[in-house]
Parts: C-alpha cells; sequence; structure tokens
C-alpha cells in the first residue's frame, strides 16, 4: 500500500485537502474558510445524498501520526471540538464525520477507535463516523 505523507501537511492544508475529499462524495457540500471561527463546522452539508440528512464534518491531523500518542490527542481534540461546538448548529445536524490521517487501534474496549467511538456517543446524539 502506497504511503501518501499526509502527515506533511499543515493542519490547515489537511483540512483542505479532506474538504477537496468531501465535495468528490457530497458535491453540494459548503466548505469554510480554514483558521476562521466557523461554530466548529469545517465543512457543512444541507442537502447531502438521499436518506443521510445534514452532516457536520470535522477534519483532525497529527504532524505525527505513528506516535503511540496520536490517538489519544485526536481524541482530545475530536472531544473539545464538541464542547466547543455551536449548539444550535449540532441541534441541526443529522450526521457526524469526522476525517483524520491518524490511525486507530483495535483493542476491545481499551484501542483508540472504541474510546472515540465510546466518546462521541456520550457527547453526540447523532449518528457519526470517523
Amino acid at each position: 500500500m502506497p504511503n501518501y505523507h499526509f502527515e506533511s501537511l499543515s493542519p490547515d492544508d489537511f483540512q483542505r485537502f479532506v474538504q477537496a475529499l468531501i465535495i468528490g462524495v457530497y458535491p453540494s457540500t459548503q466548505c469554510f474558510p480554514v483558521g476562521q471561527k466557523d461554530g466548529g463546522r469545517d465543512a457543512w452539508s444541507e442537502t447531502p445524498p438521499e436518506g443521510m440528512g445534514r452532516i457536520l464534518f470535522q477534519a483532525k491531523s497529527s504532524r505525527n501520526p505513528q506516535r503511540k500518542d496520536a490517538p489519544d490527542k485526536i481524541i482530545l481534540a475530536v472531544e473539545k471540538d464538541i464542547d466547543n461546538l455551536d449548539k444550535e448548529l449540532l441541534k441541526s445536524a443529522d450526521r457526524y464525520i469526522v476525517a483524520t490521517n491518524v490511525q486507530g487501534t483495535a483493542a476491545l474496549n481499551s484501542g483508540s477507535i472504541d474510546r472515540m467511538n465510546a466518546m462521541l456517543t456520550e457527547k453526540l446524539d447523532i449518528p457519526f463516523e470517523c
């Protein structure tokens, strides 16, 4: 499998890259400029494909995604973003999607994938993907 070195992208460039990918799948998505007060939305799809509802997108990257603590830092960053989200925006979303360059770990109940899912389940009342 090729290694694309996404970690060489700055956080702003990673967000722009993710936004470009999102537009390919959800063409009606509105992407927001990086580094501005956006209420916690890196992108927002008001009219996604049939049955998907309104989608709130968040991009999170690490310059060192192979570091052992990278998954923990991503979980904390996403949790902080959710805590700071505009509550009305979150109420109007039907789905929350996080994109990251950090690979999850699979240990049952203690791996970063299960811990991220547990945190998102606790914080959100809508379906989510990471």
